[in-house]
């Protein structure tokens, strides 16, 4: 499959420095409106049919279908039924699977390669036309438009890139090693579950499993002890799911998975070890800070727990709780939306707070 790879990656180069040459020379002295609006077009195009090869591959390879959105229209599974919805939370593109086989059998390569491929096919066939059939005007641009968009979608998404566990990243981590393949196998599954109304806990052990002594410096291996983090913390077994983020290497991880493991521990030190010289060093991290902002979901709930408990502002304790109940309300997935609604009544019960907030 490497050899594959490499294969297509040389010829989406040879497009560019080969018989196309004269042709982008051609269109660059006449770059107008009309083609940067086909770039724009083939941009969004390219998502739609990168979404569909990950779709189609997935279920070749026996997954079962989980969600497919693309901006803010999305299609997810729920009680055997395939509904389509409009969603607030905008996503350039997603397609999520269930994979069928036991985790011994699992098969990530096509799952994670149906996108680039298509993406790849896409851009050969253009290319093929754009240099053998000589288009011209209108066609040509539109050709050539489609081939800059579809080698774009294929270039940034098969060259691996840890920060945005990309299609690349995710074959490599699935050959690199078990604990690497069981956390991107363990995340589909919980992915699929949370959507069928499932929590953490209802998860088998045995998916977490990484042997002691095994170092845990790699993403998908410390998503996976971060998923094992949220089994034991959603069975009340709060000392055991900090034990186990000790256990990650922070250090060489990117910088959305350190501040996600940071998150952590800044609440459980706001609320299971109240510990305010820890908290604040939490608080300030730049990656930390960044997340909080950012939003999503436990993020404003995690700032009520810090304006309450560390600042002491009231008034921003209830604006940030008032706002963790909205965000609560807009959780797709049943079961996380029923974990994150029991977090917000601990908080309260904590806190003495009585505004009462409708929710339903």
């Amino acid at each position: 499959m490497k050899k594959v790879i490499k294969y297509m990656g040389w010829l989406t180069l040879i497009f560019f420095i080969g018989d196309l040459r004269n042709i982008i020379f051609s269109l660059l002295p006449s770059l107008s409106l009309h083609f940067i609006l086909l770039l724009i077009f083939w941009f969004m195009l390219g998502i739609v049919i990168h979404e569909i090869g990950h779709l189609f591959c997935g279920l070749l390879s026996g997954y079962k279908f989980t969600t497919f959105q693309i901006v803010n229209l999305l299609w997810l599974k729920k009680e055997e039924r395939i509904i389509f919805k409009f969603v607030k939370e905008i996503i350039p593109g997603q397609c999520i699977m269930e994979p069928a086989n036991r985790f011994e059998n699992f098969k990530f390569f096509w799952y994670n390669f149906g996108g680039v491929f298509f993406n790849f096919i896409l851009m050969l066939v253009c290319g093929l036309i754009l240099i053998w059939v000589n288009k011209e005007g209108f066609w040509n641009s539109f050709l050539f438009s489609a081939i800059i968009m579809n080698s774009y979608h294929f270039l940034t998404n098969i060259i691996p890139i840890e920060e945005l566990a990309n299609d690349g990243y995710n074959i490599k981590s699935g050959y690199a090693s078990e604990e690497e393949r069981r956390g991107i196998y363990t995340t589909l599954l919980i992915y699929s579950g949370l959507q069928k109304g499932l929590r953490y806990r209802d998860f088998d052990s045995k998916l977490f499993k990484i042997d002691k002594g095994t170092t845990i410096n790699k993403f998908w291996s410390a998503y996976l002890v971060v998923w094992e983090f949220s089994r034991l913390d959603d069975l009340g077994q709060i000392k055991l799911a900090i034990e186990q983020l000790q256990r990650i290497k922070t250090e060489k991880l990117p910088k959305a998975m350190r501040a996600i493991i940071k998150i952590n521990f800044l609440y459980y030190y706001l609320i299971n070890d109240f510990s305010p010289e820890c908290a604040k060093e939490l608080y300030e991290c730049e990656e930390v800070n960044e997340m909080l902002k950012a939003g999503g979901q436990g993020m404003s709930r995690i700032q009520a727990a810090y304006a309450y408990f560390i600042i002491n502002d009231k008034i921003k304790f209830e604006y940030f709780m008032e706002k963790a109940e909205n965000e609560a309300k807009k959780i797709r997935e049943d079961g996380l939306k029923e974990m994150e609604f029991e977090k917000i009544e601990a908080l309260k019960s904590l806190t003495c707070f009585t505004k009462i907030i409708h929710i339903h």
